[in-house]
């Protein structure tokens, strides 16, 4: 029955109805249920598939890789039998050359194409934009920017091809460009405008730079077809706008500032002059005489630019200039030939001759670099446009026959007989005697001399030349040889160097003679000429031209071509050899060959570098099948021949190089330099970080606590930052009271700080420093909002409670960011401190105006807060470092508070020292010192804190110490900068610019310098220094020109002025300041006299003190030596004594540091080279220290040299580790990848693709300082010599007296050596 009715329940219909909605039900949960499992196993599907790739393949990494290997393996190298053609091996030498001289512009120049090629690339506009606008001005701007897109695409085009189809591109696109512009200049309704004149000067200097630097790379025949079309569309427009411009200085006031934005303030008027010797010629009449006039203010600013830099830091800038800038050696002759006629100063005169000399010398080699006497003529015709030009000839002549290349001689000769008929036409119509026609405002030189001489034989030898012109030539070389004559005769021809402003005389103008020997020759030549009277007034001559090619030879020049051509055109001519020797002594021909030597080996080093790179081009070329970038800018021809080449070849063969004697290369060519730094860079890093002092490894966790913050989950580089970020912004806006909101916006940027720090320790990649840096560029502006923000209303205990927050997080945050600086360098290094800097003085400023300037209460608090906090034993330090930089930039009153700080800072930390353990103290310290993070000028600045108020002697000598590791770890964050433009940020930012850094750096420059020697070249340290020495010394002279007062009133000037216990370096400071005083001609006479009176009464000071307290007094440095020999030459006999005790004194303090702290190779080789390279300092330390200073030196240097040769073998190991984890492709050599920058990561990518690591060249590992220090102190030699002389020119004799001398001395009998003279300033 129940079965029944359990059917009729089916059956019936109505009980059916009723059972529908519970059946969907149930099948409804029965989905629901079907597909919650379904989802909950395809979560967990997915969660196992992203765990297998995320984790799974961490494990299976080094298996599969293994496995793809064998098939993506690079085939072996193999080095073919078959030698690379000659034509291919010198366009790839050529290349080379190339390649070189871009990387050493970029590390010497202050010029950055790149800069150009950004703002290149930013314009974006077209046809459409230009009809659209109605302002004539807008239309102009426009078409300048559409101009720009064909500036950057011709660039593009000639960068990567150099076939015969993208030269007749450029040629067009040349054409192009020259019609729009000169359409846009001399546009009537826009002529007037500044800011469209500003763009097209711009666009001008800019579009004549990159075609400069093209030029420099592309064929001879190439380079002429570019320079015509450059002529004909784009000088002519730039002379048209000229002729057209109603006020010429207004355009000459723009383009130098454009000009500088393309090639540095320095070279700004050179480049200004270059581009008006470029289209002088087309000028108009009415507009040539104001350009002359321009022409003349250029030099002068010029004059005055150089002038305020030391000598050897100005011919160092200038040789690089010539050498390594982009341009025409022909414009850069005539411009500097320009320049040098408006000069005054004797040096600089000398100084661009000397560039003159390098630029000619680039002109000839371009010029024999024709094959083709079609292009040799079309050459020959730019050279000769006027007979102005025939000088320029002249001088090329003299340079060539110079030289022992017979086959240029010879071609030089067929070269001026074909220009004869030229220059025939140039004086046919009568303008000879005008050309030659004394001028007022230029002498008579013995070029002069030698032009006519040689247009004379010209001229006579052209056929059909009329009898008339040819008398007149002849008449004309007996009037010009005696205006030379003239020149020189009336008064006795004298000149010499010196180091102060040296302006050349009437009677002794040095431009009338020649830098190189071939002067004496014609001299001699015209005196054989002479009359009685006139030969003992040449005699004259012969002597200064003596002494300026000496001056030449042995500072000037170190082109190695040059060198040996005059070294052997001396040799060659006895009686050029005789006048030197008569006139400079035998102590000049050493000098030589010490010079030459170097010269040389300079050579061989360049030498071996060009044949690397061309082993590196080759290789990448003929590796592969497909044409690499290098061969596109090869000539189509020697494209043509290396595919020829390659499809003969097998794979991965070689062809093999033809190598001069003496050079070695590897089988397989080395890494590239940039690849090698950046290994070794990164080997030393690894090994900084693993050496560091548990003082100074930064615990992030102890420093978030410090910040009062918690360690970061999500980094600056995680996808879910931006809503971070997002939540911080809301927080702020939904915070209305002030005091809450200011601590709110610090606690996220302390939080920020730390994420920043977290993501560098984590990655050192591209990619995570550039986040880094924007996220602290967003903490800078933040804390100048901080700075700017009213908190006057708040009560005064949340005042307190602000400020000790400022100033706790504070020391905190300083310490975070100067970790982050320790593991960035170059231009990373110099933004973060900027940033850091900038942070630090809002912060400052902050606190002062929340508390109303009150600085004595910010300083208790602060002291306070150094006690408080936690981490190194050495907190203090860190202390004494920010209030040293904060003194910068707050004014004298607060300044004198914060010093009084300092002082009690240092006196505390000096307790805290003494209470330790001498030789844990020193260790520790020490160890703090050599690693600790920041800026080392800074820090340097701190420890001369220290090393002025320490009292105890061995605290005092620790401070020395700690100057000399602040100034190692200056030397490694300098060789991390690779560009000059880095350089001047790093000056900028890290050093200062101010009158007070020129005493930092002074003593820095002490621990570094050496004697200047002929046969050896300044360390890169050396020259790094003084090239920032002389950036500082620069923008105190322009301060001090525009305000007279501001050096007065410098903190620096104050401090001498009132302090008592002067040091020896406070002495020298003020003698540096007022030997650049003195060199400078626009400072006024009463500021000179002032600092004259300051170094009195400093030198008075001095005296007093060295013999009270010398180990203040004093710096245990070798070369302080002979800065007080010198004081005592210049002072009275009265303070002898106190001066003798003084370098007693010294003698003793540097023996004492040798023997207990000197533990650098670098510091003790410069000391060593401060005593053995100057006969003085050698001599005292002999006489005051006899052997037990030479043996404490000798023991030092055997403890020294161990420890670096241990340094170099772990250097040396862990580039080698370094090297193999990156090229065996390993996870953790793809880390180490990611740390390098970025076209060096492009670099190393593609060598793993075409190179076995097996057959990869290990790095070579070379160090600034040598591992074996020679030690070699003995007495020197003082007996007097008739024949020594100075490297600088000597005092001129008669030559009957010379004579007589060096007669009677090599006839007089042998008598007993003298006993050695007293040593200086004993």
């Amino acid at each position: 029955m129940r079965f029944k009715k359990y059917f009729n329940a089916f059956l019936s219909g109505d009980k059916r109805e009723e059972h529908k909605p519970r059946h969907r039900r149930k099948i409804g949960i029965f989905w629901s249920k079907l597909v919650k499992i379904l989802t909950i196993k395809f979560i967990a599907f997915l969660v196992l598939i992203l765990f297998l790739m995320f984790f799974g393949v961490s494990y299976a990494q080094a298996p599969l890789n293994a496995f793809v290997a064998q098939f993506t393996k690079p085939k072996p190298i193999t080095q073919s039998s078959t030698p690379l053609p000659q034509s291919i091996q010198q366009a790839v030498e050529n290349l080379a050359n190339q390649e070189i001289k871009e990387e050493q512009a970029n590390a010497t120049l202050p010029v950055s194409l790149s800069v150009s090629e950004e703002s290149l690339n930013k314009t974006n506009v077209g046809l459409l934009d230009e009809l659209l606008a109605t302002n004539p001005s807008d239309k102009a701007k426009i078409k300048i920017k559409r101009i720009d897109q064909k500036i950057a695409k011709l660039r593009n085009l000639l960068t990567k091809d150099k076939s015969d189809k993208a030269i007749n591109d450029a040629v067009k696109l040349i054409e192009e460009i020259g019609r729009q512009t000169d359409q846009v200049a001399t546009d009537p309704k826009i002529i007037t405008d500044r800011e469209v004149l500003g763009l097209i000067i711009e666009q001008y200097n800019r579009l004549q730079l990159i075609l400069q630097q093209l030029e420099d790379t592309l064929p001879i025949s190439d380079y002429l077809t570019i320079e015509d079309v450059r002529k004909k569309y784009l000088v002519v427009t730039a002379t048209n706008s000229i002729n057209a411009a109603p006020n010429l200085d207004a355009v000459h006031n723009i383009a130098i500032k454009e000009v500088a934005k393309v090639v540095g303030d320095d070279f700004a008027e050179l480049k200004a002059l270059e581009t008006i010797s470029d289209f002088e010629a087309g000028i108009k009449p009415e507009a040539r005489e104001k350009l002359m006039g321009l022409e003349k203010q250029l030099a002068v600013d010029f004059e005055k630019r150089m002038l305020k830099l030391p000598r050897d830091v100005r011919n160092r800038k200038l040789q690089a200039y010539v050498q390594y800038s982009f341009g025409d050696p022909l414009v850069q002759v005539r411009a500097l030939e320009a320049i040098k006629n408006n000069l005054s100063d004797r040096e600089l005169i000398l100084g661009v001759d000397s560039l003159k000399e390098l630029a000619m010398q680039r002109l000839i080699d371009r010029i024999f670099e024709f094959k083709d006497q079609q292009d040799i003529n079309r050459f020959l015709e730019r050279i000769i446009q006027n007979p102005g030009d025939l000088k320029i000839m002249t001088e090329m002549q003299l340079i060539v026959n110079t030289g022992r290349d017979q086959s240029r001689i010879k071609r030089l000769s067929e070269m001026e007989k074909s220009v004869g008929g030229r220059i025939t036409e140039f004086f046919a119509s009568g303008n000879v005697e005008d050309y030659f026609a004394p001028k007022p405002d230029k002498p008579t030189d013995i070029l002069d001399v030698l032009l006519i001489t040689s247009l004379s034989n010209t001229i006579t030898a052209v056929p059909g030349t009329p009898n008339e012109l040819k008398q007149k030539f002849t008449s004309l070389k007996t009037n010009v040889r005696k205006r030379f004559v003239a020149e020189i005769s009336a008064k006795d021809f004298s000149t010499k160097s010196t180091l102060s402003y040296n302006p050349v005389s009437n009677n002794a103008d040095v431009r009338i003679l020649l830098s190189g020997p071939q002067g004496i020759l014609l001299l001699q030549q015209i005196r054989n000429e002479a009359s009685p009277a006139e030969k003992s007034k040449i005699d004259i001559a012969i002597r200064a031209q003596s002494a300026i090619i000496q001056e030449h030879l042995l500072v000037q020049v170190n082109n190695p071509q040059v060198f040996e051509e005059y070294q052997a055109f001396i040799e060659q001519n006895p009686a050029v050899k005789q006048a030197l020797q008569t006139n400079l002594g035998s102590n000049f021909f050493t000098n030589l060959v010490k010079k030459s030597q170097t010269v040389k080996e300079k050579a061989k080093e360049d030498e071996q570098h060009l044949y690397e790179v061309i082993q590196q081009i080759v290789q990448a070329i003929f590796i592969t099948d497909s044409k690499t970038d290098f061969e596109r800018k090869l000539p189509s021809d020697i494209q043509e021949e290396i595919s020829q080449l390659k499809r003969n070849l097998p794979d991965k063969n070689i062809p093999n190089l033809k190598v001069p004697e003496g050079i070695n290369l590897p089988k397989t060519a080395k890494l590239s330099d940039s690849i090698e730094q950046a290994i070794i860079q990164a080997a030393k890093q690894r090994i900084k970080v693993s050496k560091q002092s548990e003082e100074v490894k930064l615990d992030l966790k102890v420093q978030a606590k410090d910040l009062e913050v918690s360690m970061p989950w999500i980094l600056p580089d995680h996808p879910l930052y931006p809503i971070k970020k997002f939540m911080r912004k809301v927080q702020l806006v939904l915070t209305f009271n002030q005091f809450q909101r200011a601590q709110l916006f610090i606690k996220q940027n302390n939080e920020r700080t730390i994420e920043v720090a977290e993501l560098i320790e984590r990655s050192n990649s591209r990619k995570a420093i550039d986040t880094a840096l924007a996220v602290l560029s967003e903490i800078e502006k933040d804390f100048s909002k901080l700075k700017g923000s009213n908190l006057a209303n708040a009560s005064g205990e949340k005042v307190d409670q602000l400020v000790n927050q400022i100033i706790k997080n504070g020391l905190a945050r300083q310490t975070v960011f100067s970790s982050i600086e320790n593991r960035v360098y170059g231009r990373d290094y110099v933004r973060v401190e900027k940033i850091r800097q900038n942070v630090l003085k809002d912060g400052v400023d902050s606190l002062l105006q929340l508390t109303g300037g009150d600085a004595q209460a910010l300083v208790q608090k602060l002291e306070k807060a150094v006690n408080e906090s936690s981490g190194s034993k050495f907190k203090e330090l860190k202390a004494i470092e920010l209030l040293s930089e904060i003194k910068r930039f707050q004014p004298p009153k607060i300044g004198a508070i914060l010093a009084a700080s300092e002082v009690r800072l240092v006196k505390q930390f000096e307790t805290h020292l003494l209470a330790i353990e001498k030789a844990e103290r020193e260790q520790d310290l020490l160890a703090y010192a050599d690693s600790i993070p920041g800026n080392p000028v800074r820090q340097f600045q701190a420890y001369e804190e220290l090393r002025e108020n320490f009292e105890n002697k061995e605290t005092v000598l620790l401070a020395e110490h700690l100057e000399d590791k602040a100034v190692e770890n200056l030397r490694d964050v300098i060789s991390e900068i690779t560009d000059e433009n880095t350089l001047k940020e790093f000056i900028e930012e890290v050093i200062g610019e101010r009158v007070e850094d020129l005493k930092i750096i002074t003593e820095i420059e002490i621990r570094v310098d050496t004697p200047d020697l002929v046969d050896e070249l300044p360390t890169p340290i050396e020259e790094k220094v003084a090239e920032i020495k002389a950036e500082v010394v620069e923008n105190i002279i322009d301060n001090i020109i525009e305000d007279p007062s501001s050096l007065t009133k410098s903190e620096l000037i104050a401090d001498l002025g009132s302090q008592g216990d002067t040091s020896i370096t406070d002495v020298e400071v003020i003698h540096t300041l007022e030997e650049i005083l003195e060199s400078t001609p626009d400072i006024p006479t009463e500021v000179i006299e002032t600092i004259h009176e300051l170094e009195e009464q400093l030198i008075e000071d001095f005296v007093e003190t060295v013999i009270e307290d010398p180990i203040h007094a004093l710096e245990p440095v070798p070369g302080v030596i002979e800065t007080l020999i010198d004081l005592k030459e210049e002072q009275p006999a009265s303070v002898d004594a106190s001066l003798d005790l003084a370098i007693e004194a010294e003698v003793e303090v540097i023996q004492e540091y040798l023997e207990t702290h000197v533990d650098s190779p670098g510091t003790l080789e410069t000391y060593i080279a401060q005593i053995e390279e100057s006969p003085v300092v050698s001599e005292v330390i002999t006489e005051v220290g006899g052997n037990e200073f030479i043996q404490a030196v000798e023991e030092t240097a055997r403890e020294v040299i161990a420890t670096a040769q241990t340094e170099q073998t772990l250097l040396e190991e862990t580039v080698a580790q370094l090297e193999q984890e990156i090229f065996s492709g390993t996870e953790g050599g793809e880390a180490i990848v990611e740390t390098l920058p970025e076209p060096v990561q492009e670099e190393i990518e593609q060598v793993q693709e075409e190179v076995p690591v097996e057959q990869i060249p290990q790095v070579e590992v070379t160090t600034e300082t040598s591992t074996s220090i020679d030690v070699n102190i003995e007495p020197v030699e003082t007996t007097t010599n008739t024949e020594t002389t100075t490297e600088t020119a000597p005092a001129v004799e008669s030559p009957s007296t010379s004579t007589t001398t060096q007669e009677q001395a090599q006839t007089a009998p042998a008598v007993e050596e003298p006993a050695a003279p007293t040593v200086p300033g004993l």
